[in-house]
């Protein structure tokens, strides 16, 4: 029984996360091809806020990719970690259900 409070709240965070790293990928491509401006206070809070959260994360990546014709793949690859953690968390939610 804990084991799954756990396992869901685990879950729950995984996901937050997931959609702040595609929240925070859709701005950068907005950034990147100037239909926002990085001088909008808004969009400066906004990029600082996320880059605080995703930093730590993105980085030990982007150390091992850089970036391939100004295209910065490291947030696909954080997101294809994050699914994989989550489907293998699912196996394990699925197999202590029953």
């Amino acid at each position: 029984m804990l084991l799954q409070i756990i396992m869901q709240t685990f879950g729950i965070l995984l996901n937050a996360v997931w959609f702040v790293v595609v929240g925070q990928f859709v701005l950068y491509l907005l950034l990147a091809f100037n239909v926002v401006s990085i001088h909008n206070k808004v969009v400066s809070t906004l990029w600082n806020f996320l880059s605080t959260i995703l930093d730590p994360l993105l980085e030990p990546i982007r150390r091992r990719l850089p970036p391939m014709n100004g295209m910065d793949f490291s947030y696909m690859v954080l997101l294809f970690g994050l699914w994989i953690i989550n489907w293998i968390l699912g196996a394990i939610y699925v197999a202590t259900i029953s």
